[in-house]
């Protein structure tokens, strides 16, 4: 778990410090989709990149059918992807998730079998420790 923090979350904590200091419009997510039907190997579950085929509705071209919780995570998805790509300042506001404050809420999706669901954006920085990953730190659920 230490090469996931040092990789892939620690840098994004520190970009997203970053981009807030110049007042961007930012907005997280952390995926947690275990989708054994879509995934290279059942047991893999979420992986960077495992949420583009349920963002580009490919989600059921895969060994089995998708099931329903599945296919509504799909369409949860793309709506947030819709709404950020007709207005990247609005959209997702619109739709309840919100701009990247230190102490506010990025958005979970797809974890202990709830489509979407608000997560502290300082869960998702504390196994950082500002900018460096913890040793054996791991990411939040």
């Amino acid at each position: 778990m230490l090469l996931l923090s040092t990789r892939f979350l620690c840098p994004t904590v520190k970009t997203t410090s970053n981009r807030y200091a110049t007042s961007v419009p930012i907005f997280r997510y952390l995926y947690g989709g275990n989708f054994s039907n879509i995934a290279p190997q059942p047991f893999e579950g979420a992986y960077h990149s495992s949420e583009l085929p349920l963002i580009f509705g490919m989600h059921d071209i895969a060994r089995t059918p998708s099931t329903l919780f599945e296919v509504q995570v799909s369409l949860k998805m793309q709506d947030y992807w819709l709404a950020f790509a007709e207005d990247y300042v609005n959209g997702l506001p619109g739709l309840g998730w919100e701009q990247y404050t230190p102490k506010g809420n990025a958005v979970l999706i797809r974890r202990d079998n709830v489509v979407s669901q608000p997560i502290a954006e300082a869960r998702l920085e504390v196994p950082c420790n500002g900018q460096v990953g913890i040793p054996g730190a791991t990411p939040p659920p």
